[in-house]
């Protein structure tokens, strides 16, 4: 499963969590997100781990599109399959959701060329919850 799609499912399933950090009325610059975004790492208690899950025929993305339309694109045995949510930014708050949930996640990077959403849910399944960052890229 895609990075930003474990984190979407995860953080709806701890009915006790909370996305977002204290700063959360940073303002990002919306429009530098409207673009694919490729992923590259999770960085989770000072770790960073590659996305391994790209294949020599495509590469796994999310794209924004400036209508409010996120497309989470997985490369399958050389096929797409593509997720289609609704986004909003506010300050640096990202929602993602479709007709069954709707999950925010902080977005702690977003420059030209790349993109960081940080949110805190249990990555590892100890049972504790880490703060995960989810470090994308685009070409």
């Amino acid at each position: 499963m895609k990075s930003l799609q474990k984190i979407l499912v995860a953080c709806l399933a701890i009915t006790a969590f909370s996305c977002g950090n204290d700063d959360a009325n940073n303002s990002v610059d919306p429009s530098l997100l409207v673009k694919k975004w490729y992923y590259v790492s999770d960085k989770v208690a000072g770790e960073t781990i590659p996305y391994d899950d790209h294949e020599p025929c495509g590469r796994d993305y999310s794209e924004f599109l400036s209508n409010g339309t996120m497309n989470d694109v997985d490369v399958f045995n050389c096929e797409l399959i593509t997720d289609t949510y609704s986004y909003t930014v506010n300050g640096n708050l990202l929602t993602v959701s479709d007709s069954q949930f709707t999950q925010t996640v902080t977005i702690s990077k977003l420059t030209a060329t790349g993109l960081e959403v940080q949110s805190t849910y249990d990555y590892d399944d100890d049972g504790d919850a880490e703060v995960v960052t989810v470090v994308y890229t685009s070409i």
